[in-house]
């Protein structure tokens, strides 16, 4: 009994310590971000929930300075995704992850119609769907060891100057590997809420990070470096991206 009680105040204790940290850190970026001119371009640092969640490992990871630096470059690699003021959920084209989650949308249709066509029916769009897993880089969805070695291949692939974006492929890849190994519980989901938890069930799917990096490394040959219409920098571009939808 004495022990449960000191492990609960152990806890209670390293929440607030931790909720601290986090309150001095988005400090520090919201300083920060207040007007970023980035290649020409003005951005404003803004956060969603899933960012909390990263910046959350973070500082369970390494110190609050290094976190900083660590986010900053992250946030530099691709300022669009971290640096607009409205959610991605809104009608606004300038929206975090919004063209990631158009292109994912059209993904899904042309590899997993019958996901596609199992969504349409319980009336649960695919960006709601992977919204939680996307904005917050899986965070919650893959073990520790497999999660940093997935951030080492997106900050990895978006501090190149690769004009096919693949860093974005990265970001998308991990949602599309959960989809393909939770597609039958999807499809036989009753309801909405039965094909969400199947989704959020990823973190579930193998604690084997090389298995899970090669199958997301598949992926991205499968669908990304063998579909021509994905292999230009089709993120970058509003324009293609419609020009792609009508295609398909």
């Amino acid at each position: 009994m004495a022990q449960n009680q000191a492990n609960n105040i152990n806890r209670i204790n390293k929440l607030k310590h931790d909720k601290q940290l986090m309150r001095k850190l988005l400090r520090m970026l919201l300083i920060w971000g207040k007007k970023l001119n980035i290649n020409g371009k003005k951005y404003q640092f803004c956060y969603t929930t899933g960012f909390l969640k990263v910046a959350h490992r973070f500082i369970n990871l390494m110190s609050i300075e290094d976190a900083f630096w660590t986010l900053v470059g992250f946030i530099k690699q691709n300022p669009r995704l971290w640096c607009l003021q409205e959610s991605s959920l809104l009608d606004e084209a300038k929206s975090n992850f919004r063209f990631e989650f158009v292109i994912l949308k059209s993904i899904l249709e042309v590899n997993f119609p019958k996901v596609t066509a199992k969504l349409y029916q319980l009336g649960l769009p695919v960006e709601v769907l992977v919204y939680d897993s996307i904005t917050s880089l899986y965070s919650d969805f893959f073990h520790s060891d497999i999660l940093l070695r997935i951030w080492d291949l997106m900050i990895f692939h978006h501090s190149l100057s690769d004009p096919s974006k693949r860093g974005i492929w990265f970001v998308l890849a991990p949602a599309l590997l959960i989809i393909s190994l939770k597609q039958d519980a999807i499809i036989e989901a009753r309801t909405a809420q039965e094909a969400t938890r199947a989704y959020q069930d990823g973190c579930g799917l193998d604690y084997n990070p090389n298995r899970v990096i090669g199958l997301i490394s598949k992926i991205v040959d499968d669908i990304f470096l063998k579909q021509p219409g994905l292999k230009t920098s089709t993120y970058a571009d509003p324009v293609k991206i419609d020009e792609m939808r009508r295609q398909i």
